[in-house]
């Protein structure tokens, strides 16, 4: 796009969140689907979460203390007998039958252990009220799916406002990289690490979105974005506020940030709600010491900080298993083949943004690449002598999908051609086919490690015999389903990016048959230059916006 080129109009009230709402669905279905086909209590810490979302259901929302880092909740007496998974977790040859049924009421209320005792309740409050409608499993996994709508929200607001931006063909693509097989899988467990990612994905694409100078109408909607995701990013985990303060301290370094909020008192009313958020958020860490983890791990009283951070600082190239493909108790791990090609796609457009961007944003970048490899050595390394090696590679996804979002950005504001993408269209394609392919093969892949076991990536006609352990719906129909839906999401991708309407010409015709003449003649003038509102006119009124 040249600079004699017509500043695309925004779009609409209707279509941003018809744009949200569809969004939402595919990430939903995703999300979805891993949380019905993986055994219950397989996710990282997934039993002592339950357990503590049982306990603020209930009314309890510390628990009784009973041992270092460990408390008791009194919750329905069938989260007691999800502690059975442990004879199949940390076990990769180990098929999930071995846990047997899950039985029990809702009335009878036991004492259950959980390690997450004292992590800060928001979370769970969202997540736990299904145990006080719901039995067995079926509440275990409404509890399941509780956590992939909200995930699923906040990922989708995020989408919503790269969207939204006035151009948006590197940032789209960009967060198309950043929906690793591990951060769509971690949002159909229950694990407020998912909430983390999700939050922090959609405070750095709001705060994007409130830069942009060709979307002043747009400014107090970003705003308010960037208030939810604070308030429940610094209400997820210990960390939580640490990673809201990261991106909202690059934010801060760019002048236009000051220019477009520094008087607007809509945005200090906003700054007053991120400062209760972040209030409480510290109240329930020093009440109730939430930071604190139990200690005995390796290296503990042993391993000086110099040691740690030299150790993780050399290890910064090796992560991105964690990133890509860790599931389960680490007991089911993408090829490593797969895991270098997505993080390779990853450090291309962070390289690219630095290389390629101008400007502010190419210096928000900057902090945050330097952020994200000295975080986890700064954080490891300060904590191992006294709580021993307690790091995994998902801890930093949160930073990682900024970092991503803020190298699409500054592709997007730098001097490369905006609309070098869609003259490669086939590499494009080619890029997501790729990712569609290892999303697909990670979750036949999770599938087939709980119903036959791993077998070093043998084992594979096994599935075709009857199994122990299958999810519900049948092993191949929920995969055939769930590469299905990947791939309805990469081809929408593809045709926001390339500038295509969103609906082919023959459904749209037929969805027009249906709308009334009122209803079709307002949606063509929905993202009018001027205009300020109204219908859910998505596609070509798009096609002139920037890549």
């Amino acid at each position: 796009m040249t600079a004699s080129d017509p500043t695309p109009a925004r779009p609409g009230t209707r279509t941003l969140l018809r744009f949200f709402l569809g969004a939402f669905a595919v990430l939903f279905a995703l999300s979805g689907m891993w949380s019905i086909a993986t055994p219950l209590g397989s996710g990282p810490d997934e039993v002592a979460h339950m357990v503590k979302a049982g306990g603020v259901a209930y009314g309890d929302p510390t628990g009784r203390a009973s041992s270092s880092g460990v408390r008791d909740f009194d919750v329905p007496d069938y989260l007691q007998e999800i502690n059975n998974t442990a004879c199949f977790n940390l076990q990769p040859n180990m098929p999930a039958g071995c846990m047997g049924d899950i039985d029990g009421s809702r009335d009878n209320l036991v004492p259950v252990e959980s390690s997450a005792g004292m992590y800060n309740p928001l979370y769970y409050a969202f997540v736990g009220w299904p145990t006080l409608l719901l039995e067995d499993e079926q509440a275990m996994y409404a509890m399941r799916l509780a956590s992939a709508v909200l995930i699923s929200v906040l990922l989708a607001a995020g989408w919503t406002a790269l969207f939204a931006r006035s151009r948006r063909g590197w940032g789209l693509t960009a967060i198309a990289v950043a929906m690793t097989p591990m951060v769509i899988y971690l949002g159909g467990v229950v694990n407020p690490n998912s909430a983390e990612i999700a939050a922090a994905f959609a405070l750095a694409a709001w705060l994007a979105l409130l830069v942009d100078p060709q979307r002043p109408g747009l400014v107090r909607l970003s705003i308010i974005g960037s208030v939810v995701a604070t308030v429940v990013l610094v209400n997820t985990r210990s960390v939580g506020p640490l990673w809201a303060l990261i991106i909202l301290g690059v934010a801060f370094l760019d002048p236009r940030f000051w220019r477009v909020c520094g008087r607007r008192v809509d945005f200090w009313i906003a700054a007053g709600v991120m400062a209760l958020g972040a209030g409480f958020a510290a109240w329930w860490m020093l009440s109730q010491g939430a930071s604190e983890a139990r200690s005995g791990f390796a290296g503990q009283g042993e391993v000086t900080f110099a040691e740690g951070f030299e150790f993780m600082f050399s290890k910064t190239l090796e992560f991105g298993q964690g990133y890509i493909g860790s599931f389960g108790w680490l007991d089911a791990l993408l090829p490593k083949g797969f895991v270098s090609l997505w993080t390779g796609v990853m450090f291309v457009i962070v390289i690219a943004g630095l290389l390629l961007g101008r400007g502010w944003s190419r210096l928000r970048l900057f902090v945050m690449a330097i952020v994200f490899v000295l975080i986890p050595p700064l954080l490891q390394g300060s904590q191992w002598y006294t709580l021993g090696y307690i790091w995994q590679e998902r801890y930093v996804l949160a930073i990682l999908v900024a970092l991503l979002i803020a190298a699409g950005v500054a592709l997007d504001d730098g001097t490369i051609q905006p609309k070098l993408v869609q003259r490669a269209p086939t590499v494009f394609t080619t890029l997501l086919v790729t990712l569609v392919a290892i999303h697909s093969f990670g979750f036949i892949m999770v599938v087939k490690r709980y119903a036959v076991g791993t077998f070093d990536g043998d084992g594979w006609s096994l599935l075709l015999q009857p199994t122990q352990w299958n999810p519900p719906g049948g092993t191949f129909t929920i995969w055939i389903i769930y590469t299905l839906t990947a791939s309805l999401a990469a081809a929408l991708v593809y045709r926001l990016v390339l500038e295509r309407p969103l609906l082919p010409a023959r459904l749209e015709r037929l969805v027009q048959r249906g709308t009334p003449p009122a209803v079709t003649a307002a949606a063509r003038n929905d993202d009018a230059p001027g205009a300020t509102a109204t219908a859910p006119h998505v596609d070509r009124q798009h096609t002139k916006e920037h890549s």
